[in-house]
């Protein structure tokens, strides 16, 4: 083929494949647009969450009970998130892991400490026990601690891995967070 027959041959190619070219470079280049856009609103979501999960830390290491007990149920709500990686909830629970063994050498330290408070052969009728045990909790404390408990036990629970299907489509948000926007 010469550089005579070459021209004729493009000129023919072209009348016959750039009316199909031009409508599929648009759909390939809004195909592309679309899948950037997904991308980065899924960043965003995910940089968001995180926002979220550090403030859940800080305040679930909080030395205000109410404080607390708003951190982990945050926590617990985030773990359960379609964001959340399988990494994030092994962290969280860790993380509940060892606020439960904390809780428990707590709920265990007051006993321990009045019984250390009476020396061994010293009988004085328990007085010296009484007065180093703390004073009784007040039931609003009762049950800021069992709500704690019940979330430190809730977040340390290894629950089983989302399933795609529950999920419903990448991206969309779970129920509590729809909730909280």
């Amino acid at each position: 083929m010469g550089w005579g027959e070459f021209w004729p041959a493009a000129a023919d190619w072209a009348i016959t494949w750039i009316p199909v070219l031009g409508p599929l470079g648009i759909l390939v280049t809004a195909l592309v647009a679309y899948f950037g856009y997904r991308q980065k609103l899924e960043a965003d979501r995910r940089a968001q969450w995180w926002v979220r999960a550090q403030w859940a830390l800080e305040a679930s290491l909080s030395a205000n009970p109410r404080r607390s007990l708003a951190g982990l149920a945050v926590l617990n709500d985030l773990k359960t998130s379609s964001l959340a990686t399988r990494e994030d909830r092994e962290l969280f629970r860790l993380i509940g892991t060892t606020a439960r063994e904390e809780l428990l050498g707590a709920g265990s330290g007051a006993v321990a400490s009045a019984e250390v408070a009476r020396p061994a052969g010293t009988d004085d009728g328990g007085a010296a026990a009484r007065r180093a045990r703390p004073e009784p909790h007040t039931s609003l404390d009762s049950v800021l601690e069992a709500a704690l408990r019940a979330q430190v036990e809730k977040l340390a629970e290894e629950g089983p891995e989302p399933s795609s299907s529950l999920l419903g489509s990448p991206g969309a948000p779970t129920v509590g967070e729809a909730q909280n926007h």
